[in-house]
């Protein structure tokens, strides 16, 4: 009597060759996208007029653009998260230095940390507030005038003459910095599809 086969299994991710890999993430970005699809479909409002890729090849879509493009996208999102981040904590090197420009005394309360309380605090409550409106209205426009607010805000920050003027920017500052590296993490999630596809970005985004 011959034994009985055995079922075979795939090969390891890591033994499979690069055609094969990018096979794998070309059918996990179209199930992606057929859910997608499926769950939007579920209780539409008949009034409601949907608008839709054209097809699941449409240029437009980002989840088909370039890898070459995602990846370009992906660095300059990556890249201004940690511009944005490393401000936050990167002024308390200097706390005995403005402690000594605006007078200001940790004797009996440690005021040299306002700027940074100030900065974590704009975080939370723009966050709060003006994250969800972004996600209703789409976060292109709310991506670039953030960015251009954070730019006005840093500068009096900078050549402030007293320290209310300092915590007070870097709370405007603060906040603006929240919003971005939110979305920042929207937009990859929106060129990248599939958890395969996502996992590399999302890992170097948490790294930042």
């Amino acid at each position: 009597m011959l034994p009985s086969a055995q079922p075979t299994q795939d090969p390891p991710s890591w033994g499979r060759n690069s055609s094969d890999t990018l096979e794998a993430d070309r059918v996990d970005e179209q199930q992606h996208i057929a859910r997608e699809k499926s769950h939007a479909s579920q209780e539409i409002d008949p009034d409601v007029e949907i608008v839709d890729w054209d097809g699941p090849n449409d240029p437009e879509n980002p989840f088909n653009w370039p890898v070459q493009q995602k990846w370009i996208l992906t660095s300059v999102a990556l890249f201004g998260t940690f511009i944005t981040l490393v401000n936050g904590t990167s002024i308390a090197v200097a706390a005995e230095a403005y402690n000594r420009e605006f007078g200001i005394s940790d004797a009996h309360f440690p005021n040299s940390y306002w700027p940074i309380a100030s900065w974590a605090l704009g975080g939370g409550i723009f966050m709060m507030i003006l994250l969800p409106i972004l996600e209703d209205f789409g976060v292109r426009w709310g991506y670039l005038i953030t960015y251009i607010v954070l730019i006005i805000f840093i500068v009096p920050s900078a050549v402030a003459k007293n320290f209310a003027t300092l915590v007070v920017t870097r709370f405007i500052a603060g906040g603006c910095v929240s919003l971005l590296a939110n979305t920042i993490s929207s937009i990859i999630c929106d060129i990248w599809a599939g958890d395969r596809g996502r996992t590399v970005p999302m890992e170097l985004y948490i790294t930042v």
